[in-house]
């Protein structure tokens, strides 16, 4: 039987697949706890520019948590190559990221498309985690 970790791996892996130029993709929570991570490959990838990059996305996660509250739906920024997209799961402190690598330092012109599937996905996610309703007798 699938696991919840499983079925969001299988997300994950549906998000990276949909464009060749989506380099990772986690679900992450503030304090970078739970890292769900496809391809581990991104992780070598990412290695020369974890320190300041780890210190980025926790502050950023910080915000997603204050933001989410009042509704964000979305939010990204530049930042060492990457264009990082963020899309809370559900008036949280955790994220589904993703890491598009810059053209030439501009911003890819797939991140629309990209932005559709990973808000496809983030609700997907959302799904999966909730607690499932149990019918009353």
């Amino acid at each position: 039987m699938k696991t919840t970790v499983d079925s969001i791996m299988s997300v994950l892996k549906d998000v990276h697949k949909s464009s060749k130029e989506i380099s990772g993709v986690l679900v992450v929570k503030e304090g970078l706890e739970g890292v769900i991570m496809f391809p581990e490959s991104f992780q070598q990838e990412i290695t020369p520019i974890w320190e300041p990059l780890s210190k980025c996305l926790n502050y950023a996660l910080s915000g997603v948590k204050i933001l989410s509250i009042y509704g964000l739906k979305y939010m990204s920024f530049r930042i060492f190559g990457y264009s990082i997209l963020f899309y809370p799961l559900e008036s949280s402190d955790t994220a589904l990221i993703v890491f598009v690598k810059d053209n030439h330092e501009k911003p890819s012109l797939a991140l629309p498309e990209i932005g559709e599937k990973a808000e496809e996905a983030r609700n997907k996610i959302i799904a999966l985690i909730q607690p499932k309703a149990t019918p009353k007798t």
